[in-house]
């Protein structure tokens, strides 16, 4: 087990804050923990001074709390890995959205006690609470953190297109009697405007992380359906879907939808819009839904005729992906001279 660290994201810290101070009312015990793991560091939050020295995760209760996988209570001595004047323990499991399990809620009292069926139920309530919070948290902070990047990214991109605008306009001013020249110029300001609106539309897209309407609607999706409906959006392609029968995702629709058009923008880029055949494949494996993007040609990928490169789409793809627990992975195979897109989204009820 990593070591413990102190939550310091003063947001979380209050949120935690609040619900302990309920928690500890309904128990009526003194201590509350909450104890969770996000990538490989594990964090701890607790309702009292107590110093994260005086807790050791790598032997004692806190280890075989944190190892069980259902409602751990412990009541008489040694209490190996807490302090010493503990007298009562009982802890419950944080499980995720996906079912799997990111740490444990635990009560604590300085005196003997017992659990009744009353406090059991509370302690499940809020352990579904503060799962929830953390989760939430967690995503809101990523999703901010891959916004910043986007826009630093963004804002660099933007200027390409507004300096070919600027030095048409100049040279414009200069050749105004020159026919084939205006007609060229304007043809290369025509362009820049398209990208300089396609980038400010994706930052339109994207930006109200915290606003109401960035929430994400979850619901069940039937997968057939549902990539028939992005097949539409692309009349001019020739599109092959090989999907599972009856089979169902819960997603936020409009935002997974957001993702697969920008995907499959990206990759018509990668080939100046060139490429006319497109299959979709869908199935699952390891609990997730994968859906594929490959060159019906050759049902190996995408034959790449550059250099791979990521673009706004792309960035624009991987975040609506991410935000909903799933993840954009890309194989670019060189030496095949070929490229193949996935998203997978993990198969999970509401």
């Amino acid at each position: 087990m990593e070591k413990l660290e102190s939550i310091t994201d003063r947001s979380l810290n209050k949120s935690l804050s609040l619900i302990s101070q309920l928690l500890v009312n309904s128990l009526d015990t003194p201590i509350c923990l909450t104890i969770f793991k996000n990538n490989q560091q594990t964090f701890i939050y607790s309702n009292k001074p107590l110093s994260v020295s005086d807790l050791n995760c790598e032997e004692g209760i806190l280890l075989e709390s944190l190892n069980d996988q259902g409602l751990f209570i412990k009541d008489n001595d040694p209490f190996l890995g807490i302090p010493p004047e503990i007298k009562f323990y009982a802890s419950i499991p944080l499980i995720s959205s996906t079912g799997n399990k990111i740490g444990i809620l635990a009560v604590l009292d300085l005196k003997e006690r017992k659990l009744f069926s009353n406090h059991i139920l509370s302690l499940t309530s809020f352990s579904k609470i503060i799962s929830d919070t953390i989760e939430n948290h967690l995503k809101n902070q990523k999703a901010q953190q891959v916004f910043s990047d986007f826009l630093h990214k963004a804002v660099h991109d933007l200027k390409n297109p507004l300096t070919s605008i600027s030095l048409a306009a100049e040279i414009l001013a200069r050749k105004a009697n020159d026919a084939a020249t205006v007609v060229q110029l304007a043809q290369q300001l025509g362009k820049a405007n398209k990208r300089l609106v396609f980038k400010l539309n994706a930052l339109k897209a994207i930006s109200p992380i915290n606003h109401e309407n960035f929430k994400l609607d979850t619901k069940e999706i039937n997968l057939n359906n549902f990539l028939t409906a992005i097949k539409n959006n692309y009349p001019q392609l020739e599109i092959t879907i090989a999907a599972e029968l009856e089979m169902n995702i819960y997603a936020d629709d409009k935002r997974l939808k957001e993702a697969i058009l920008y995907s499959i923008s990206h990759l018509l880029s990668l080939f100046d819009n060139t490429t006319t055949k497109l299959v979709i494949k869908a199935y699952t494996a390891n609990s997730l839904a994968i859906i594929e993007l490959a060159d019906r040609a050759n049902e190996q990928g995408f034959m790449a005729t550059r250099k791979y490169i990521t673009s706004t789409a792309l960035t624009i793809a991987k975040m609506l992906i991410e935000m909903q627990q799933g993840k954009l992975h890309i194989t670019n195979h060189q030496e095949l001279n070929n490229y193949r897109l996935y998203i997978s989204i993990p198969l999970s009820t509401p």
